[in-house]
């Protein structure tokens, strides 16, 4: 069986204005951080010094993601998404048209995906738009990359789409009948799951069958993650957690393990480096290692202040939590 060591304190960080968004970037030396107020910044992810800061959009940011060459992009409720160059102090503004800038993501091929409204469309690295994407039955409500493809998954009222630069339309659809809250691609791109309104998560086999679907939930499923070799994945509703096995054919037919700790919503949960080890943050200022088959609890951290979101490094030696009072730190994940 794995031995986790344990949770330990890196550092901490207040300030002014709550965090919407966080990411590591992909070298894990730096994390970045938009908040309601608009501004865009940037952490050394060691000692949690500020490396660089930006008033990025008017109105709240509402998402961020880290390019392959070391740049940002930024999304906003002022409808703009921007790209930051460490050491310039304008951005590079995307030619959105939109009100509402939900989601954004950065390809290693070079190309940047932004979800604004209720449409994904598609910019090189210089701002240019590309062919390709197209719009939602409503608003965007989340975006990831495709391992899979060369594309993104998004989720909105309806189901979920598969969209590629280049091609008009979706290449792929999951149709639901509801709103799609969440959504997480397994490593390998098999399986797409989503969390959904109705207290579900409802995941799908893209090599064929029908969709699984996951109830039992006290309330809807905000957060997702994959991890381990199976894989596994775990999703969270409001105070109910289980994790779920996707060896072969996946777990129809079979129940899921609950993890029960937290009291009120999970807002956020990931795997550290192993992936028999995950990490969950709560309202209930909880953060909680799970390690082994069993997801048993290993320690709790009782943060003094209600946590709304978490960011793994991407070796899973690091985790990185947000705050309602505007706080960020960081933790170490011992295994």
């Amino acid at each position: 069986m794995l031995r986790v060591s344990g949770l330990r304190r890196r550092w901490a960080a207040r300030g002014k204005e709550t965090a919407t968004a966080m990411a590591w970037s992909p070298d894990g030396g730096r994390l970045a951080v938009v908040n309601n107020a608009g501004h865009v910044l940037v952490f050394d992810g060691e000692t949690g010094a500020v490396r660089g800061q930006w008033v990025g959009h008017r109105g709240g940011a509402l998402s961020l993601a880290w390019g392959p060459d070391g740049r940002l992009v930024s999304g906003g409720q002022d409808g703009v998404a921007q790209v930051w160059t460490p050491g310039e102090a304008a951005p590079r503004v995307l030619p959105t048209e939109g009100r509402w800038v939900g989601a954004v993501s950065w390809s290693k091929r070079g190309w940047i995906a932004v979800a604004v409204d209720d449409e994904v469309c598609f910019f090189d690295a210089e701002g240019r738009r590309l062919v390709g994407g197209g719009k939602h039955p409503s608003t965007v409500a989340g975006m990831a990359l495709d391992p899979r493809t060369d594309g993104v998954v998004t989720c909105a009222y309806g189901g979920g789409w598969v969209w590629a630069p280049g091609v008009e339309g979706p290449t792929e659809r999951f149709d639901h009948k509801g709103s799609m809250l969440a959504l997480a691609p397994s490593p390998d791109g098999h399986w797409v799951a989503f969390g959904a309104q109705d207290a579900t998560a409802v995941v799908w086999d893209r090599r064929g069958g029908v969709p699984l679907r996951m109830a039992g939930y006290a309330g809807k499923v905000l957060a997702l993650a994959w991890g381990g070799s199976a894989p596994t994945l775990i999703a969270a509703g409001a105070g109910t957690m289980a994790a779920w096995e996707f060896d072969g054919a996946g777990p129809s037919g079979k129940g899921g393990v609950e993890m029960q700790v937290h009291e009120g919503r999970v807002r956020g949960v990931a795997f550290g480096r192993y992936g028999r080890a995950a990490v969950s943050a709560g309202e209930d200022g909880r953060l909680v290692l799970w390690a082994g088959a069993s997801w048993t609890v290993r320690e709790v951290d009782q943060v003094e202040q209600s946590l709304i979101g978490l960011a793994m490094r991407p070796d899973g030696r690091r985790v990185a939590v947000a705050t309602i009072e505007a706080a960020v730190a960081a933790w170490d994940v011992g295994a």
